[in-house]
């Protein structure tokens, strides 16, 4: 009689000081927790959380609500990571209640403890850290260079841009929602699903990676083959184009591919001048060609900085160009223009350099782009230099039906007067010996 009323007493004071405390299940557990996300009904994420609420890793606050658009620490995203890898948490004697979870994560090769190089375990976490630890949930990945998770990371799904544009925002903090979300992809890709890919945030990864955006643009039509079409094999230290002389040095910063056909296309509000006024042109000929009629090409946008040019103009001895502007070439060759190419007769118009360039794939044929800034001109080329009529412009016009099987030359140089220009080859891409005519035995610079 004692310990039943001693039982009814205990019974009825935890009911009185923690009136909300109930026993549930599992699976009552999880209902309760979606139907207590009050906040999430008109959020975006409400299918992502609930499944991720229905699987066990979240939870939420004290008010019943999940808080979707809270920042999510360090720390706490890589509780959620953890929980829902299931990895094996053991319990230590560390005063951080975090502790845990992020030892779980080192033994399992998803961490570094020196991968944070500022803040600490309570700071936000960025999207390019969760790209870092998202990437090594998933695959076996021995990267170090700290710019290319993002890269990885857009290639497979995983980190989607914040916009229309693929915007990478890596720098930027992760919300919770956005946190449950790249780890539901990362549960997907981890079961073998295919996630669906952003290809403005690859564009722009693979910028912010290495300068440009080619291999991201150009794998459709330029293929593996000999010495590889591989983004592994770009060295970014060849955008420096440095004299043996010490009279010059600059540098590329940047090679934009531009989609011409996608309006939506990442780089195109970068370009400072209007479409409409741009023209491209081959050799001497006239301005004539304009290139928003060129819908089926990329348009290949470059920029650059110059650390000096130490031209001797006052001696009257070849040097390089007086504005120390950097020309980038690209060549390659097509299939049906090797007998053109061997007999050297081509491209006396700007007609048969188009047809060269647009029909037959070739990117061997001179062409530049200028920018009219008299719209009513249309002589010559040179005329238009000499009268300020039109200004030429870092970009070249790439169409889209360059052969498979075309090699591939990138070129950065400087012109020197009475001289060969001094050049920086960026890439090459061979694909095999009896496919390199005359125009391509260039000699590889070391």
């Amino acid at each position: 009689m004692y310990r039943t009323a001693v039982t009814i007493i205990i019974f009825l004071i935890t009911v009185l000081l923690f009136p909300t405390f109930v026993v549930i299940g599992s699976t009552d557990r999880s209902e309760n927790i979606q139907k207590n996300f009050s906040d999430i009904e008109q959020h975006w994420s409400k299918d992502t959380v609930r499944e991720a609420a229905t699987k066990g890793y979240i939870d939420g606050y004290e008010d019943g609500n999940f808080h979707p658009d809270k920042v999510v620490t360090r720390a706490e995203f890589i509780k959620m990571l953890v929980l829902a890898l299931k990895l094996d948490i053991q319990q230590g004697t560390a005063h951080a209640w975090y502790s845990p979870f992020s030892n779980a994560a080192v033994r399992a090769s998803i961490h570094q403890w020196s991968d944070f190089t500022s803040g600490d375990w309570n700071s936000p976490i960025t999207r390019e850290e969760m790209a870092r630890l998202a990437v090594r949930a998933t695959e076996k990945e021995n990267n170090t260079d700290p710019r290319k998770w993002m890269y990885i990371a857009t290639k497979t799904g995983l980190i989607t841009g914040l916009d229309y544009r693929g915007d990478l925002g890596q720098d930027d903090s992760t919300s919770r929602a956005q946190a449950v979300t790249i780890i539901e992809r990362v549960l997907k890709v981890r079961n073998h699903e295919e996630l669906q890919v952003d290809k403005h945030a690859v564009a722009q990864s693979e910028v912010y990676w290495h300068k440009t955006n080619m291999f991201t643009m150009w794998q459709n039509f330029i293929s593996a083959g000999k010495g590889g079409f591989d983004p592994e094999n770009f060295d970014v230290s060849k955008l420096t184009v440095e004299t043996s002389d010490g009279v010059y040095k600059g540098e590329i910063t940047g090679i934009y591919i531009i989609d011409m056909a996608d309006p939506n296309d990442p780089f195109l509000p970068i370009i400072p001048y209007s479409i409409d006024d741009l023209y491209w042109t081959a050799g001497a000929d006239r301005v004539q060609f304009p290139v928003r009629e060129f819908n089926d090409s990329y348009l290949v946008y470059y920029t650059q900085t110059l650390d000096y040019n130490k031209d001797p103009e006052n001696l009257g001895t070849p040097y390089y160009s007086s504005n120390g502007s950097i020309q980038l070439s690209l060549s390659g060759i097509g299939e049906l223009n090797q007998v053109v190419n061997e007999i050297g007769n081509c491209c006396n118009t700007d007609h048969e350099q188009y047809e060269r360039i647009v029909t037959h794939g070739s990117l061997e044929a001179l062409q530049n782009i200028n920018l009219k800034l008299d719209p009513d001109f249309d002589g010559r080329v040179g005329e238009g230099l000499n009268t300020k009529k039109i200004v030429r412009v870092p970009m070249k016009i790439i169409p889209k039906n360059i052969k498979e099987w075309s090699y591939f030359i990138v070129d950065a140089s400087v012109s020197k007067r009475s001289s060969m220009p001094y050049s920086s080859r960026i890439y090459y891409k061979p694909i095999s010996a009896q496919e390199l005519y005359t125009s391509t035995k260039r000699i590889e610079l070391k």
